[in-house]
């Protein structure tokens, strides 16, 4: 049975690295038991291995400058904000504003760390004497926009009449380390809480991944969740057609901290862990 595996990708800001999408990988779990998919043994049995995190912005350059400017806040007022998983106006100038600098001026760097991971998982696959392989990308905040331009550059050339790569031409196949049996295909995308209509406005990027057309393809889908309550997120469909799909979603229904926890409440929604488990059952069952 060709597998599925799931790549996280952290967004930006203070906040939990390692172990940041455990909550919504244990619900799509779940959404697979439930489901009685055949799915949900392995993933069970093997849940860091069926699913996987990428963490991009690990240097300290933001903890560093966070701490030199300091912080006008009261420390009461920045506690309470912690709790709630919301940053003070200093944090989001430091962690958040200054990620997005960090992210453009070591991209290939960032975009490198993505493709050894999909690398590592290609060779096991190999070496197992698996000719296919799917994996999909769960991106969160500015982990979207990593997450696009990894698959932008892993399928398609750059420039504005770009071709796509390699000669396979199935949809989702991409291109990654040395030529091998195994054919490595993106299955699916899912992006959460996604700036990805701001980083349109990039004027290079429109002759390169935010082009008209296709930036990449997909065997089975694209899928945009935003809270109409998060600052940060976009519906997609009027910028990228038909090949994305909006999908709304209300993280937090209470007042005000409904609010303060739009942003990061996506890796607790039981709706985006079922259209990922729906995802995984549908391609790992055949049924796409």
């Amino acid at each position: 049975m060709t597998r599925v595996h799931i790549l996280a990708i952290h967004g930006i800001g203070r906040g939990p690295r390692k172990g940041f999408s455990r909550d919504l990988r244990n619900l799509v779990v779940q959404e697979l038991e439930h489901m009685g998919s055949g799915s949900a043994s392995r993933a069970e049995e093997r849940r860091g291995h069926f699913w996987q995190e990428v963490v991009w912005d690990e240097d300290k350059a933001a903890e560093e400058l966070y701490q030199k400017v300091g912080d006008p806040l009261p420390r009461c007022i920045r506690q309470l904000l912690r709790r709630l998983e919301a940053p003070t106006p200093r944090e989001f100038a430091c962690y958040d504003v200054g990620d997005i600098l960090d992210y453009y001026s070591r991209q290939r760097q960032v975009l490198d760390k993505v493709q050894e991971k999909v690398e590592r998982i290609k060779e096991e696959h190999r070496e197992k004497g698996t000719r296919e392989l799917y994996f999909a990308l769960v991106g969160h905040s500015m982990g979207s926009v990593v997450a696009f331009d990894f698959l932008h550059r892993s399928q398609r050339e750059p420039g504005p009449s770009g071709g796509w790569l390699g000669a396979d031409s199935r949809p989702g196949s991409i291109q990654v380390g040395a030529a091998s049996d195994v054919t490595v295909l993106a299955s699916g995308l899912f992006t959460l809480g996604s700036p990805l209509a701001l980083f349109s406005r990039l004027r290079d990027a429109r002759a390169h991944q935010y082009r008209q057309g296709e930036p990449f393809r997909l065997v089975d889908g694209w899928w945009n969740f935003y809270d109409k309550e998060d600052p940060v997120a976009f519906p997609l469909r009027g910028i990228f057609g038909t090949i994305v799909q909006d999908v709304v979603v209300n993280n937090c229904p209470l007042p005000i901290i409904g609010v303060l926890r739009a942003h990061g409440g996506y890796w607790r929604n039981r709706n985006v862990a079922k259209c990922i488990a729906q995802h995984v059952h549908r391609m790992e069952a055949g049924e796409h």
